[in-house]
């Protein structure tokens, strides 16, 4: 599905690609084809840039919670972190940021890491 990512450059294709491998990914997340699903999201985030951020905020900050979510559930702690940290930075909204924190709460459980 990505394999000419290389090629996509302008905003609309950039936009077009993030959104089919949102879909593409949430099929492999049902699946629990969690590194695949992963994979999906990884690739095509590689084309975002602060240009993309300001006229597509909503969607951006749904991708990189789904993607947060994944990364935990793929084993993929420290890109589930990055992804977290990328949400937490560019929400504007407390409700924004809630997926994020449950994902960050299960991942330290799942690591045993609750402080008491």
């Amino acid at each position: 599905m990505n394999s000419s990512i290389e090629l996509v450059e302008s905003e609309a294709d950039i936009i077009e690609l993030l959104r089919l491998n949102l879909q593409a990914a949430a099929k492999a997340q049902h699946a629990s084809a969690y590194p695949l699903a992963f994979e999906y999201l990884r690739v095509a985030y590689q084309k975002v840039d602060d240009r993309l951020w300001e006229g597509h905020c909503e969607l951006l900050l749904k991708y990189c919670q789904v993607a947060c979510e994944v990364a935990f559930l793929a084993g993929k702690q420290e890109e589930m972190e990055n992804f977290a940290a990328v949400v937490l930075e560019r929400s504007h909204h407390l409700l924004e940021k809630i997926p994020i924190y449950e994902t960050q709460v299960q991942a330290a459980i799942a690591r045993n890491d609750m402080a008491a």
